[in-house]
């Protein structure tokens, strides 16, 4: 049981010498732990049900559990989803403690899926029964295994829901002792996190910032733990006062707002960098914390949409926003009286000193002043007021009877709240249906498109879609018009249109002017065709933007999108702009190919099934690379690859020595390299060997890398074949290495075939390679090669 991977991975190649549903379903076996790792969580949603169904029909119990692990694990530990996923886990436990299942690797994992369930549902709340299966689970597993880092998390994390920090602290320094009494000398990744968590709260920041700057490598564990330990990191610094690092760290909100389990330690930062002063404590601000709370709430995690909702009201009060607090008040309060032991989450004290400071924020207008005054006082202030205080004004008047109920819904929705104005806009629209046109008129166009804005904000496509068709011709001014515009072609994004959206915007662009919102059509038109891999449409755009805006981001679009096209002339009048390129070349259309310095960085490809990977490339150009890295023979090839690539920094605290080269996305194949790998694994002959074998490889044309580390060794194959001698004494151990060796598509295997083998012939072990001698059609040689690899496992 203690060799998860192992497993994993002896799974994936006897499925890989089956027929065509066994070789998918182990393309999915290795998809779905990669792209949960990497919060890719639409595309584990694509490939459970085929990966399920697929187990299924092939009677593959232990790869059925495998598959219904993984997709837990993203809807649970990452996204935080908590109803329909208790069930699910309960019944996925009852799966794997069947007789049939019962001994499969991955059996054990699914108590952390359980686990974390209640954690997630009301972790404070469920604290002792989170103890108690996390020490029955410790108990029966041995230190070695990979779930004893998961379920040692799910105890340290129980620890901390009951505010337990120095015995969660000396929980984690007793699983290193375990871990070490086996011979593992590191933490796993959960508990190298949950170590630096427990310093925070014990207030011994400058070890904790020892321990994450030790940590290396962050970025092979995946996209959500490299977000996980940039947040971590962006604490500590604060922790120790260095403001600048963290601001500059501190991720958007639009990078963490689809993995709910980014929230907490992103609002306790953005919290510490708005009293700093770094980060402005606006209606916006407000706005984007609620929309954290509200998918909280959704998910069913009760625990952390309190918290989520502490720190926005928190900010609020903080504004004197008096009606956006006692909104949050009334959601704090409903909220907390679904946990089960809310006393442990938010104290009844804590609670009524918050309702304090809101009954401390002082009135908008004197409440003294006469009823008629007030109203007057109110109506005067609001063309000069921020969105949060006309709020307060809006209801002010509402009170006094003379507010004006469509105003106060259209701020509702702005604040984030478009469910809490849908009913008094419909009410609204009943009521003016018979307008007829004038003021009236107006007034029916204003509540058509407030109503369009907050079926589109609650995801009701039909609804907007059915809205418009019945009142859009009751929209006959510019303004309406062009606003309608702009709310349909965000309706039109957010379902996925981007074809329909670009027709939207370029018809709005043609009537209206490129200057039509802002500018926002434009902008909008060159960031859908560039998703769409419309090129040109996407240049054209670009081009008539930067012909109007001062040197900056869109120049720099502008070079990704001229890169992909091939038209360096583009490129370089952009690189010109930013000063990064010289644009007094004899040939401003000749390719850019920079020579001098050229910097290696990392090329990250999204493939075509969704998953990612990165390469090693060098910049050819300020958004152009050729890849200079061998692909794994399975892994899609990229080697030679030249790629045009978006210029933002994936691993944007890539400054530091441990994170290593600046990473970005590619967007598109400019010319493809046409290679393919083999994985050759045997003997090593030493340096003077290896450096002849290398330069017969070379000579050839082709490319070698190799993979395995400088003292790599194995058990003398000879003395394992003879059988009884192994019995008696340790086997000697011989040098071993693993090569990938690249050469062109079109190139036949077999003359690589007869190059290894005559640059061989002398060594006293083989190098094999059963992929090759497949390729060359000699299955019996496969065969023979592989039983021996699997004997001799250099």
């Amino acid at each position: 049981m203690s060799d998860l991977w192992g497993w994993v991975h002896a799974s994936v190649a006897r499925l890989r010498e089956g027929e065509a549903p066994q070789q998918r379903l182990a393309e999915l076996i290795e998809a779905l732990p990669s792209a949960t790792a990497d919060d890719a969580h639409s595309r584990v949603d694509t490939l459970f049900p085929e990966a399920l169904a697929l187990a299924r029909s092939l009677e593959e119990p232990w790869l059925e559990l495998f598959i219904r692990h993984w997709n837990l694990q993203s809807r649970v530990l990452h996204r935080y989803r908590a109803q329909e996923e208790l069930r699910d886990a309960v019944e996925l436990l009852e799966f794997a403690s069947r007789e049939d299942t019962k001994r499969c690797p991955q059996s054990v994992c699914v108590v952390q899926d359980l686990a974390c369930c209640y954690s997630i549902s009301d972790g404070p709340g469920y604290v002792d029964e989170r103890l108690a299966v996390a020490r029955e689970t410790l108990a029966r597993i041995d230190p070695s295994w990979p779930c004893f880092d998961c379920i040692s998390a799910e105890y340290f994390s129980a620890l901390m829901d009951d505010q337990r920090p120095q015995e969660a602290l000396a929980f984690v320094e007793a699983q290193r002792a375990a871990l070490a009494e086996r011979g593992i000398f590191e933490l796993g990744s959960n508990l190298s996190h949950d170590r630096i968590r427990a310093l925070l709260v014990l207030g011994r920041a400058e070890q904790a910032e020892e321990m994450i700057t030790a940590m290396r490598d962050v970025a092979e564990l995946g996209d959500s733990y490299a977000m996980d330990h940039r947040n971590l990191r962006v604490a500590v610094l604060l922790a120790l006062g260095r403001v600048d690092e963290a601001e500059a760290l501190h991720p958007s909100q639009e990078a963490i707002v689809d993995t709910p389990s980014h929230y907490e330690v992103w609002l306790d930062n953005l919290a510490e960098l708005i009293a700093a002063g770094r980060v402005t404590n606006d209606a916006r601000v407000g706005v984007d914390v609620l929309e954290l709370q509200q998918r909280l709430e959704q998910n069913g995690a009760k625990a952390d949409a309190v918290h989520a909702c502490v720190v926005g009201l928190r900010l609020a009060l903080a504004r004197e926003a008096r009606e956006v607090s006692r909104l949050l008040v009334e959601d704090l309060e409903r909220l907390r009286a679904r946990l089960r032991r809310p006393e442990r989450v938010l104290p009844q004290a804590q609670l009524d000193a918050l309702k304090q400071q809101l009954a401390a924020i002082p009135p908008i207008v004197d409440p003294q002043l006469p009823p008629e005054q007030r109203v007057a006082v109110a109506e005067a202030m609001l063309g000069r007021a921020d969105m949060e205080p006309s709020f307060d004004l809006f209801v002010l008047l509402d009170t006094l009877g003379a507010g004006d109920p469509l105003a106060l819904a259209s701020i509702l929705r702005q604040l984030g709240r478009p469910g809490a104005a849908l009913g008094e806009l419909r009410a609204q629209l009943e009521a003016s249906a018979t307008a007829e046109v004038g003021e009236g008129g107006m007034r029916l166009e204003i509540l058509v498109l407030e109503l369009a804005a907050a079926l589109n904000d609650l995801g009701d496509y039909a609804g907007f879609d059915a809205l418009l068709d019945e009142h859009a011709d009751t929209l006959r001014t510019d303004m309406s018009r062009e606003r309608l515009a702009w709310v349909r072609g965000t309706s039109l994004v957010a379902r996925g249109d981007l074809e329909a959206a670009m027709a939207n915007d370029e018809r709005t662009i043609e009537a209206l002017g490129e200057d039509a919102y802002g500018g926002g059509f434009l902008e909008r038109l060159a960031w859908t065709a560039r998703s769409r891999k419309d090129w040109p449409r996407a240049l054209a755009a670009l081009d008539r933007l930067v012909a109007t805006r001062a040197p900056g981001d869109l120049d720099w679009d502008r070079m990704t999108v001229a890169t992909a096209l091939g038209d360096w002339a583009r490129v370089r009048d952009s690189g010109g702009r930013l000063a990064v390129l010289s644009s007094e070349v004899e040939d401003p259309h000749a390719p850019i190919e920079l020579q001098r310095g050229r910097e290696a960085i990392r090329c990250e490809f999204v493939e075509d099934s969704g998953e990612r990977q990165r390469y090693w490339a060098l910049r050819t150009s300020p958004c152009g690379a050729r890849v200079v890295e061998l692909a794994f023979p399975h892994d899609p090839q990229h080697y030679g690859d030249e790629v045009a690539f978006d210029a933002f920094d994936l691993d944007p605290d890539a400054g530091d020595a441990s994170e290593g080269p600046p990473c970005f996305e590619v967007v598109a194949v400019c010319r493809r390299g046409g290679w393919r790998s083999f994985l050759l694994r045997g003997f090593n002959p030493g340096a003077e060997g290896l450096a002849a074998f290398t330069a017969a490889i070379a000579d050839a044309g082709f490319v070698i890398e190799r993979i395995s580390a400088e003292d790599r060794s194995a058990m003398d194959p000879r003395e394992i074949a003879v059988g009884e001698a192994a019995t008696e004494e340790s086997p000697s151990e011989v040098p071993t290495l693993a090569l990938l060796i690249g050469l062109p598509e079109d190139e036949p295997p077999q003359r690589l075939r007869s190059i290894v083998a005559a640059a061989i012939a002398s060594w006293p072990l083989p190098l094999l390679c059963p992929q090759l001698d497949r390729a060359c059609g000699d299955e019996q040689a496969a065969s023979a090669a592989a039983a021996y690899l699997e004997r001799w496992d250099p």
